[in-house]
């Protein structure tokens, strides 16, 4: 996935779309001028330069995306951060967005009226599989999980990981939260953003006042 964005999924208010974290010379310059102060700080605590770039890249086409969507510049873009760290609009309730990022690809779920959370992995191969489910899935997802077919069982576990972990960056709370309590409500919508990945993105309207 490079170039310009791809849409990955699309609803009535709700869109997720990707992008390559990757950048030539000239444009990672380009991306480095809209951060903020605060943002170019936390780049340079990256040990590795490759890191480094990613994250800038990241944020920066974030901004551009985000400044897009309000009619303002990049760098003009203020976020605010959470208890448990999730970013937010400051001074703009019009939109909700999140982001995930997985090697060299990033996804955004922008919606215009419900909390979002999105999470994105690449496919890879879990020798230990069996020794790991047991930390991060419920026992009914290990129910499931051992219904499976052993051919599509890996895929099945990260299907119910990303979910789980965009409905936690939905609601805005960490992993800290007992597995067994979790109660899935609002939207979940699994995503085959690019070949070797798998995500999900989760929707939670707020709750109604008379």
């Amino acid at each position: 996935m490079t170039g310009e964005w791809s849409a990955v999924f699309a609803g009535d208010s709700l869109e997720v779309v990707g992008h390559s974290l990757s950048a030539g010379a000239d444009e990672l310059e380009q991306l480095a001028r809209v951060l903020s102060a605060d943002e170019h700080e936390r780049a340079a605590r990256y040990r590795w330069e490759r890191d480094r770039r990613k994250f800038v890249v990241g944020r920066g086409r974030l901004r551009r995306l985000l400044g897009l969507r309000l009619g303002r510049a990049a760098d003009e873009v203020r976020f605010r951060y959470g208890a448990n760290g999730k970013p937010a609009l400051d001074g703009d309730g019009r939109l909700s967005f999140n982001l995930s990022h997985a090697d060299d690809l990033m996804l955004v779920a922008i919606s215009h009226d419900a909390e979002v959370g999105v999470d994105v992995e690449r496919l890879r191969p879990l020798p230990e599989m069996a020794d790991l489910a047991p930390e991060f899935l419920t026992r009914a997802e290990l129910d499931r999980l051992a219904l499976v077919d052993e051919a599509e069982r890996l895929v099945t576990l990260y299907r119910i990981w990303t979910r789980n972990e965009a409905w936690l960056k939905a609601r805005g709370v960490g992993l800290s939260v007992p597995l067994e309590s979790l109660d899935l409500d609002g939207e979940l919508h699994d995503l085959e953003p690019a070949l070797g990945y798998v995500g999900a993105v989760a929707v939670i309207a707020p709750p109604r006042t008379s």
